[in-house]
């Protein structure tokens, strides 16, 4: 008798162990894959996002030198390229912001991989093109200072 309680309760606790580690653990997994690819491509925006204020106060210094240089045609027309870029960087963060929408769980592990692969292309893309424009629009505005 003791001997078949024990069999019926190692039974018991192996389909109970068997139902629990089947599809949950699996959803899980991919939940936590989601949630920690979203936190890397979070944390690139959460970095450069600072210098979105940035770039518009730069455009906007940069402008009002292009209003006050009359005579160095070269020297203008650098700025306006600087501005330029300061503009292209600050719309392509707000075109990511825009179209940036975290997946759901119900996606398989491979669809959450490539999803998420091209969410940080395109940041990494944007973060590139934000510090890019800073740099060249703080050297232009310090060497005309």
């Amino acid at each position: 008798m003791i001997i078949r309680t024990f069999f019926l309760l190692l039974l018991g606790a192996g389909m109970m162990l068997s139902s629990c580690s089947g599809d949950n653990s699996a959803k899980f997994d991919i939940g936590a894959l989601k949630d920690s690819l979203q936190g890397e491509i979070m944390a690139v925006h959460d970095d450069v996002m600072p210098k979105h204020i940035e770039i518009q106060k730069l455009k906007k210094e940069l402008d009002s030198r292009i209003d006050s240089l009359k005579s160095d045609s070269l020297i203008i027309e650098n700025m306006k390229r600087i501005a330029s870029l300061l503009d292209s960087a600050y719309h392509s963060m707000n075109k990511w912001m825009y179209e940036y929408e975290p997946m759901g769980s119900e996606m398989t592990k491979e669809e959450i991989l490539e999803y998420y692969a091209e969410e940080r292309a395109k940041i990494d893309s944007v973060r590139t093109l934000m510090l890019e424009s800073l740099n060249q629009a703080q050297d232009i505005l310090m060497e005309e200072e």
